[in-house]
């Protein structure tokens, strides 16, 4: 990703030159990428300042904890991470995880990653559970957003797809907002402990123009598996201020 932007840097402060045009080199870059490629991401704008944005999709930090719990929840290794084992990535041993995490894990280098930051999720990915944040999202710095998409699989920018995911939707209004320098909607949450009731809270200075509730359960009581849960949801009025 890094080599990527040092090539559009050159190109553009070169190419207007051999055309005779005038051409503005690039020194400021958003930075998205989906499942692996968000964790690469997250890594450029953690060490080079060039990146003033990014848009990860798909993907979950704190990788040893939240992928050994995705494990327990869906009862097994996920058809889609056969082919994985069948290479032997997931041979390592519990202390070489550790250390192969230090270095990769995005969650060990929050404290850079400053810059504003979408998190785009599906609520039915075939890899990760709706609610993988809640072990690391309270780790990452202002500003960050969140947008999840119940019924969707491990999918990221898709075309097709956008018709219902609105993931490029939601990513063209986070970038069109940063461009501009507009302030970006802000709302905090709760979960109590023990009676597990959300709370949700506007704390920026913008009007809401509706409240959805959106909600699923699984298809099996015996696992947390929300990989065929289908969601629905239903549009709330609107009580400004609360």
């Amino acid at each position: 990703v890094v080599r990527a932007m040092d090539a559009v840097a050159a190109f553009t402060g070169s190419a207007g030159a051999q055309v005779n045009v005038k051409l503005k080199q690039a020194q400021r870059f958003i930075v998205t990428g989906h499942s692996k490629r968000a964790i690469a991401a997250y890594m450029a704008g953690a060490v080079d300042p060039r990146v003033k944005a990014i848009i990860p999709v798909g993907i979950s930090l704190n990788l040893y904890e939240t992928g050994v719990e995705s494990a327990h929840n869906l009862g097994g290794v996920p058809p889609e991470q056969i082919p994985y084992v069948r290479q032997g990535a997931m041979d390592l041993t519990e202390e070489q995880y550790k250390k192969l995490r230090a270095i990769i894990d995005p969650i060990n280098y929050v404290d850079r990653l400053q810059m504003p930051k979408l998190a785009i999720f599906s609520g039915a990915d075939d890899f990760l559970p709706p609610d993988v944040t809640r072990s690391w999202w309270g780790s990452v710095p202002e500003p960050k957003m969140m947008y999840v998409y119940g019924n969707s699989g491990h999918r990221g920018f898709d075309r097709l797809a956008n018709v219902h995911t609105k993931f490029l939707d939601v990513a063209e209004a986070f970038v069109s907002g940063f461009v501009l320098g507009s302030e970006m909607p802000k709302i905090e949450w709760a979960i109590g402990a023990d009676s597990g009731d959300i709370a949700a809270r506007q704390v920026s200075n913008h009007t809401p123009t509706s409240v959805t509730l959106v909600a699923t359960k699984t298809k099996t009581t015996d696992r947390r598996d929300f990989r065929k849960a289908h969601w629905t949801s239903r549009g709330h009025p609107t009580d400004v201020g609360h």
